[in-house]
Order: structure tokens, then sequence, then C-alpha cells
């Protein structure tokens, strides 16, 4: 079953969780009996409360979701796709992250599931650099602004 179904279902009993918290909770080992800490120098131990799943369980979920988070990897860094995570989506204000590349198009989407948000990288590029055009140093302030940030950085 997938994480989606899972939540689907939780809802029905009015319980809202949201999909990676749910990831979260499928990787915590205390939810199989054992205990994992910071303190313990991240060793796992034999806890002394009652599992609420076998680790067979547990260590089959991990399992799955591991492959699950193996299919695919994201380039973090894509100078093709500077403003990614940097601009939202106007539908639901999530991050656009997800590249798709379309006849070597590159597009910016929204990560929500279910909603369909996706834009033209160059589109979006042209209208930042509007947007940035519309700012400007005033001249007599370059010079010192300069010796700022040289003092700065």
């Amino acid at each position: 079953m997938s994480n989606v179904e899972i939540i689907k279902r939780l809802e029905k009993y009015g319980l809202k969780i949201y999909r990676q918290r749910l990831t979260d909770m499928f990787h915590n080992v205390v939810y199989c009996g054992l205990i994992s800490h910071s303190i313990l120098d991240d060793q796992v131990v034999e806890g002394k409360h009652k599992p609420i799943v076998s680790k067979a369980l547990f260590l089959k979920v991990h399992g799955i979701q591991e492959a699950k988070n193996h299919k695919s990897k994201h380039n973090k860094a894509n100078e093709n796709l500077p403003l990614k995570v940097f601009t939202t989506c106007a539908a639901c204000e999530s991050p656009l992250t997800y590249l798709a590349k379309k006849k070597n198009i590159y597009y910016y989407k929204c990560k929500t599931v279910g909603c369909s948000c996706n834009k033209n990288a160059n589109d979006l590029h042209g209208k930042f650099t509007d947007i940035l055009n519309l700012h400007q140093i005033d001249e007599k302030l370059i010079a010192p602004l300069k010796t700022q940030l040289k003092y700065t950085f």
C-alpha cells in the first residue's frame, strides 16, 4: 500500500498526517521496541517498552521505503534552475522544486501531490529579471556599497 493510500485511510478515521511525517514514522526504531539516540552515540539498543510492530514488519516496511527512495535522484544544484525552491506555486504556495525537462526545455514544477502547476524556466527567469531591473542602486551609492562589500566579504 502506498503512503498516499495509507493517508487516505487514516483521514477516514479523522487522523490527518502528512506524507513526510508518515515516512519519518516508518523509519523510527521506537515502534519496533528499539531505542536510538545521540546520548547513546546513535547506537540502536533494545528498549524496555512494548513494541507496536514486530521487527520483521518494521524491517520489511523500512526496506520498501528505502527501495522507493532510491528510484530517482534529484539534481539539487542545477545551473539551469537557479530559482528552484526560491519561487513558490501561485495556487498552493509550495516551493517550486521538481524539474521536468522536455525537448531540452526546463520547467519548474510544484511538489504538492495533485497540484498541476508547472512553469517554463525561461519564462520564469525572464519575469524574475524584469523584477530585478525595477530595482536600481543610486549611482552615488555604488562606491560606498563596493567598499562595504569588500569589508564584509
